[in-house]
């Protein structure tokens, strides 16, 4: 189940204490997979983070959720492509532009839904929505843990990317949807996202086998 676990480091700052305190330990417990956000990309040591994890053959998943214009989505998808990036998020109204030059390792996926979202259309628009993902070459979705959608995706061939997870009695925060990785797992998601549960822990790498324990429970 690690390699069912993503990692997200929204952190204020990617600083060198924090990956050698924080991220260090779990990359030696055998968790690869890492989130990073847009939050971070203006700290002075981003630039030298993505060095330093590119370095441990990491899975990086880059959440930039791109809307922009196609040319400027193409462009930053070859850049992603160059550093090594394994999933690259992009808003759905440029899937196409974004898969028509993926020519690289790094899955491209569709923004559905965000748990912090209200439930905005009905559940025909959020299957239709999946459905075009998979029209415009998706490689998969990031919605929340609902296990009818989750199926939608799964039998379109899609990987489903899971938000708003969190371990029983912890703060949902700005999640109005969430699940606990038990529950996730059971549903179908194919990865779950978790980040506060585990690098702000005073042992990451507890929180994190705790949390693969749980998502175990959920494939029994």
């Amino acid at each position: 189940m690690r390699d069912r676990l993503i990692i997200a480091l929204d952190v204020p700052d990617l600083s060198y204490s924090f990956l050698h305190d924080q991220i260090h330990p779990l990359i030696k417990a055998g968790f690869l997979n890492y989130k990073i956000g847009p939050q971070v990309i203006l700290d002075p040591g981003f630039s030298s983070a993505m060095v330093a994890l590119k370095k441990r053959n990491l899975h990086l998943f880059l959440d930039f959720k791109l809307p922009d214009t196609p040319d400027t989505v193409r462009e930053t998808v070859k850049r992603a492509g160059e550093w090594g990036i394994k999933i690259l998020t992009v808003d759905p109204s440029v899937v196409y532009a974004a898969t028509q030059v993926n020519t690289f390792d790094m899955k491209i996926i569709s923004v559905v839904w965000l748990t912090s979202q209200p439930h905005p259309w009905s559940d025909t628009q959020v299957f239709r929505s999946i459905g075009s993902a998979k029209v415009d070459n998706a490689d998969g979705v990031v919605l929340p843990a609902v296990k009818d959608y989750l199926t939608k995706a799964k039998d379109l061939g899609l990987i489903s990317i899971c938000p708003g997870v969190r371990l029983e009695g912890e703060k949902k925060d700005n999640h109005r949807i969430f699940v606990t990785p038990e529950q996730a797992i059971r549903n179908g998601a194919d990865y779950i996202v978790m980040g506060r549960s585990i690098v702000e822990a005073e042992h990451p790498v507890q929180a994190a086998n705790r949390i693969v324990e749980e998502m175990s429970k959920g494939s029994s």
